[in-house]
């Protein structure tokens, strides 16, 4: 499969450590550095997390589909740092050029707000290119099996983010395609005059929309003839089992939660 035609939310099926491992611990790692850099401003935090995403993707085989996701928004990363060194007060960052008005307090506002952006970026590549929609409903409704004991719908809020899942990429692939047909039409997206972009926009979401509502209902069909019933328990033909690598892993982790703790303290 070509990397270039996976879109945010594609699974890349290739053979590798991060591949095997239970899909409960990826979505427990994933959560725990999410809330770890959002919670932080320590460099030395953020130069550790970077190394441990790197190894981990070098691991899964999918450094480079990461970097390219972060090539694509690097516009972005400039222009929130450009915007916090403006438009936030403190001491100025070039005290001799009186006419640029940054600040040293707006530009590592700013460097966290980039850095956190890639690192969450990067952390739900990972997830998504290695777990397969199947697992990752699997260990999300597993990690949610306590909540049916105060009448959570555990299983169909599994089933509902394993659509959205599987979903994603197939929309995006036929916005492309579709944005392609409409260009050999004429239309076009990316005309600078308003009128035109706009015709360009209502030509590209109208048949979008057609096909996602013809995509649900197809689907809905699907899963009445096959008996889904929401709220009805199912069974698994292969259940969860942590294997020597996911025990490893979670020292691992273990170990990343005593350094930080004691990087903080």
């Amino acid at each position: 499969m070509s990397t270039n035609s996976l879109g945010f939310g594609a699974y890349y099926p290739v053979d590798s450590i991060i591949h095997q491992l239970d899909p409960r611990i990826k979505i427990i790692v994933t959560i725990f550095l999410l809330a770890l850099i959002f919670t932080t401003a320590s460099l030395w935090i953020y130069l550790f997390i970077g190394v441990f995403l790197s190894m981990v993707a070098y691991l899964g085989k999918v450094t480079v589909i990461c970097l390219r996701r972060l090539r694509s928004v690097w516009v972005l990363l400039v222009m929130m740092t450009g915007i916090s060194m403006i438009l936030t007060a403190g001491r100025p960052l070039f005290p001799s050029l009186t006419f640029l008005l940054v600040t040293y307090e707006g530009a590592i506002l700013g460097l966290q707000m980039a850095l956190r952006l890639v690192f969450a970026l990067t952390i739900s590549s990972i997830l998504t290119l290695t777990t397969t929609p199947f697992l990752m409903t699997r260990g999300i409704e597993a990690l949610l099996k306590p909540l049916k004991k105060v009448g959570v719908p555990t299983s169909a809020i599994a089933m509902i983010i394993q659509l959205t899942l599987r979903f994603i990429p197939t929309f995006m692939q036929e916005r492309d395609k579709m944005m392609k047909a409409q260009s050999a039409r004429g239309y076009t997206v990316d005309s600078k005059n308003f009128v035109e972009k706009a015709k360009g926009m209502l030509a590209l979401v109208v048949p979008l929309l057609s096909s996602a509502f013809k995509r649900v209902d197809e689907l809905a069909n699907a899963m009445d003839a096959r008996g889904y019933v929401v709220g009805l328990e199912r069974s698994s033909l292969k259940a969860l089992k942590l294997s020597r690598v996911d025990y490893l892993v979670m020292v691992v982790v273990g170990a990343m939660i005593v350094i930080i703790v004691l990087v903080r303290g």
